[in-house]
Order: C-alpha cells, then sequence, then structure tokens
C-alpha cells in the first residue's frame, strides 16, 4: 500500500534529522574522512557552552527569536552565536551545523530531552 503525502510529510518531520546525521556521517566516510578527524577539529575550536545551547535549541525546531527568548538574550546575540559555531564546525548552514554538532556528541539527539547543556 503506498504512503500518502500526510504519511510521507509525517514520516519526514519525524526522521529528517537523523537522516541529515547518517548523511553526514556517510559523506565523510566517503570522504575519507575518520571519527579522529572529527574529533581533532572539535578539539581545536571548541563550543562555547552557550553556542551549544543555542545549537540545541535551533536542532529542536526553534526560530532564532524563540531561542533568544528561551535563552534570556537578544536574537543578534543568537544569530553571532550561530555564525561562530557554523565557522568553528567547519560547515555552511544550520542544518549542516546542527548535524555535525549531533554527529559529534556536543548537542543531545533530537529524540532525546533538552535539558542542560554542560
Amino acid at each position: 500500500m503506498p504512503l500518502g503525502q500526510d504519511d510521507l510529510s509525517a514520516w519526514r518531520r519525524t526522521n529528517d534529522r537523523d537522516i541529515l546525521s547518517l548523511a553526514t556521517v556517510l559523506n565523510a566516510r566517503l570522504a575519507g574522512a575518520s571519527v579522529s578527524d572529527h574529533q581533532e577539529k572539535a578539539r581545536a575550536r571548541p563550543l562555547t557552552r552557550r553556542e551549544r545551547e543555542t545549537l540545541a535549541w535551533i536542532a529542536a525546531g526553534k526560530s532564532y527569536w524563540e531561542t533568544a527568548i528561551i535563552l534570556g538574550i537578544s536574537e543578534r546575540t543568537i544569530r553571532h552565536f550561530m555564525a561562530n559555531a557554523r565557522q568553528k564546525l567547519d560547515v555552511v548552514n544550520n542544518a549542516q551545523a546542527v548535524a555535525e554538532a549531533v554527529w559529534r556528541g556536543l548537542i543531545p539527539r533530537l529524540a532525546e530531552p533538552l535539558q542542560q547543556i554542560p
């Protein structure tokens, strides 16, 4: 029985981030990068606690404005944190930043509850 458009949309909402994470890992493997390469990058330019918190809320689907309200800081500061995180993670957009941060274990997977970021 084929999936309807609503079923497919619901499945994608549930699984897109995991698929993106898997695609990131697969791409790194195909490009010859190893887990240790990514760990070395992470040690060289670690994310701050606030950058990790911001990434976690963006990963949870919050907008910059919503994240700013949650963290009690300005939207401009959120944009700054995300720009820094993208640069440190060597990615070009927020989706890649989230996938890379999840893959490196810097933020919890979406299925895990958001708690205090260490």
